[in-house]
């Protein structure tokens, strides 16, 4: 506010000073995520505004570190957690204001032991509510017993229309250039099994095209895809993003 601020004085600014391009250091991440008010509880949105669909975060961050993805700028990072009283009072709310659809932004639902139990309390609301009468969610990559758990309670209670398995390429060479080789393909087929087993539907999320994918492999790729019981597919064209590798 002053006149002739000095912005060299607050972390995480690019600015120019005369011709020269100036980047202060970065801001520490908030690691109790807690610090941070529920914009739900805090009362920021209107008593009479209706809402058709609401985003819930309960972490941040991801130990994952493909190379295609930013998350802001916590890739390869530990994962700290939203206080469970927190998560249980925005869903609530989420709830008794009747809002339809839910989608739990994390970059891996179900990683954590906890989520079953968050899904467990979503689902009271839904039947003690009527809301919300829908749920999205990003399942984590490395853990096909607990989404699979949590996909069939969201089915059984009539939340999940279809579960997504973010596998974007079936081949070992792009895997290997994108920093994806530490997610195994086995765990996508157990998961894509136990949907089936339960009759869930599906949709894969595909990249195209990642280094080292070609036509020819791309192709292979959904033929496998689609004898292992794939019902759907989500094609996403690759985009080059700044602050990624």
């Amino acid at each position: 506010l002053a006149p002739r601020p000095n912005f060299a004085n607050i972390r995480g600014m690019s600015f120019y000073y005369g011709d020269k391009l100036v980047t202060t250091l970065p801001e520490e991440r908030i690691k109790d995520l807690d610090e941070i008010p529920s914009p739900f509880l805090a009362g920021c949105f209107p008593d009479d505004a209706q809402y058709t669909m609401c985003f819930l975060e309960t972490n941040r961050g991801c130990p994952f570190k493909c190379s295609y993805c930013y998350w802001g700028g916590a890739i390869g990072a530990k994962v700290n957690k939203m206080g469970v009283d927190r998560i249980h009072g925005d869903m609530t709310w989420i709830s008794k204001r009747g809002i339809p659809a839910l989608f739990l932004v994390d970059a891996n639902w179900g990683m954590l032991k906890r989520d079953v139990e968050l899904t467990e309390h979503l689902i009271a609301c839904r039947n003690e509510h009527g809301f919300p009468m829908e749920v999205y969610f990003q399942s984590a990559k490395n853990s096909p017993a607990q989404v699979g758990e949590i996909s069939q309670m969201l089915a059984g209670a009539g939340l999940l229309g279809a579960a997504s398995i973010a596998i974007q390429s079936m081949s070992d060479v792009a895997l290997e250039r994108v920093g994806r080789s530490n997610i195994k393909k086995s765990t996508y087929r157990s998961h894509q099994e136990t949907l089936a087993r339960c009759d869930i539907n599906s949709f894969i999320e595909l990249l195209w095209p990642l280094p080292g994918e070609t036509l020819s492999s791309f192709r292979d790729g959904i033929s496998e895809l689609c004898e292992s019981g794939a019902d759907s597919f989500m094609i996403y064209p690759l985009l080059l993003i700044n602050n990624c590798e």
